[in-house]
């Protein structure tokens, strides 16, 4: 009965679809919540991340890359805050992700240089891929922005820190820890 604001009516339909899927209590359970979410709420930006990191922490990280490629193909066209929450939903979904996705994220960062949690996604994929050298680039750049969260700097620092033991740098390894522990 047109009783909420356009924005209030979305923010509360988007609450909403997220609290349905928070519902779900395996993967299965969350494919079953997505299918039934209406297509306007699949296509919200929030609501696909969400999906997708909770669909990586039930372990089906490439069913979650699936559900945010549509929004990744389109990143640049999307607000920093969409951006930052399909990168941050892609990187805990970057285990087991595959060559094609690393031109996606290469071209990701030339179109949005700078953006921590498009490096910090960035870092995380590279990390899987075994590019050791990309990837502390990307993950030092997003330990160092400020304007990420610090759980997503704290597991930069994290994934750095790892970096340094594999390279046998103890004083580096150390020093990311430490900063890590700092957050």
């Amino acid at each position: 009965h047109q009783g909420f604001s356009p924005a209030a009516a979305a923010g509360l339909i988007r609450s909403l679809a997220i609290e349905s899927l928070d519902r779900a209590r395996d993967a299965d359970q969350l494919r079953r919540a997505w299918r039934e979410l209406d297509a306007a709420d699949r296509r919200d930006v929030h609501v696909a991340a969400h999906a997708a990191r909770a669909l990586a922490a039930y372990g089906a990280p490439d069913d979650a890359r699936g559900w945010l490629r549509p929004f990744w193909d389109r990143l640049a066209q999307l607000g920093r805050e969409e951006r930052d929450a399909v990168a941050l939903a892609l990187a805990d979904a970057a285990d087991g992700i595959g060559a094609d996705w690393l031109a996606r994220i290469e071209g990701a960062l030339q179109a949005c240089p700078g953006e921590g949690a498009l490096a910090y996604a960035a870092g995380r994929a590279f990390v899987a891929s075994q590019l050791w050298g990309k990837a502390r680039a990307c993950l030092e750049q997003a330990a160092a922005d400020t304007t990420l969260a610090a759980a997503s700097r704290r597991e930069a620092w994290l994934d750095l820190a790892v970096l340094a033991q594999r390279d046998g740098d103890e004083p580096r390894a150390t020093a990311a820890f430490r900063a890590a522990a700092k957050l």
